[in-house]
């Protein structure tokens, strides 16, 4: 498993709560693609959600990959926007890449929503188009991020609009957490365009509610929880198995593939100046919200 996650261009990274010893605050996992189906091949139970943890755990895979003539440095990892993981991954592997997961930054979005008061706007035809709009841009090119937020800004609730106040509020959070955050979250980590793969966690996220329906329980002993962790581990070499005999990895759920393919096509479409750069805006932005 550890030779299979050290030849994965991408690592993906997520941890969970509710399962885990009452000694640990989180069980930590990190996932691959094998011949187009995602598994856990790394699990740590870790005391906190701190830097140092972070590198800890980091620093124990790389030297137990080293130890087997393996060298674990991906070229990118995808997670959530734990600023914690985040700074360790910058600190271990300075030369890889980080994304991340496209359904976490809806939910960061989101919660501004409801903080600033927009939920009651938000079946206003201008004020759902904002927050879509923003939504959308996480799918524009990198170079043309900056027109396109100039379009989205001239398109928002005008100052006569009853939301205007708190779509001020929102407007700000966007430029200050997301548009001229470079330190925190440059753009390049949230951007995915171009992305027609795994854009989420969502495959990691699944696992470990798959996880925590097995358990049936909450905080479970360690001893329980790594007999779970050893099946998992034998499920996963069991279908590993068929993959290698010629099985094909489980389908797209046909909503995935559906705005994929809506995706493909307005790529296109704004690639050829078929549509212009806000009507690709829109057109992401409907089909993100309404998938």
């Amino acid at each position: 498993m550890t030779r299979l996650l050290c030849e994965s261009g991408t690592v993906f990274m997520d941890g969970t709560f509710k399962v885990v010893p009452q000694l640990f605050t989180q069980l930590y996992t990190l996932h691959c693609f094998y011949k187009g189906q995602m598994f856990p091949m790394v699990f740590f139970l870790l005391p906190d959600k701190s830097k140092d943890t972070y590198c800890r755990m980091f620093r124990l895979l790389k030297d137990y990959a080293a130890s087997n003539g393996l060298i674990f440095a991906p070229r990118f990892f995808q997670l959530d926007f734990e600023v914690a993981a985040l700074r360790a991954i910058q600190h271990e592997f300075p030369l890889s890449g980080i994304k991340g997961c496209n359904f976490h930054y809806n939910q960061c979005l989101w919660r501004k929503v409801q903080a600033s008061g927009l939920v009651p706007y938000y079946s206003d035809p201008l004020v759902k188009r904002l927050i879509r709009s923003c939504s959308a841009l996480s799918l524009v090119p990198l170079d043309r991020m900056d027109d396109a937020w100039l379009a989205i800004d001239a398109d928002s609730p005008p100052t006569d609009h009853p939301a205007y106040e708190r779509v001020e509020t929102f407007k700000d959070y966007f430029i200050q957490t997301w548009l001229e955050n470079p330190d925190v979250f440059p753009r390049s980590m949230w951007n995915h365009f171009g992305n027609f793969g795994a854009r989420t966690t969502n495959h990691v996220e699944a696992w470990h509610s798959a996880l925590s329906r097995t358990v049936r329980k909450d905080h479970v002993n360690i001893f329980e929880l790594i007999n779970f962790l050893k099946k998992q581990e034998d499920k996963g070499e069991a279908d590993r198995l068929l993959l290698r005999a010629g099985q094909p990895p489980p389908k797209l759920s046909t909503k995935y593939k559906v705005l994929n393919d809506r995706l493909i096509r307005l790529t296109g479409e704004l690639e050829t100046g078929v549509k212009t750069l806000i009507e690709y805006i829109h057109s992401v932005g409907y089909n993100l919200n309404n998938n």
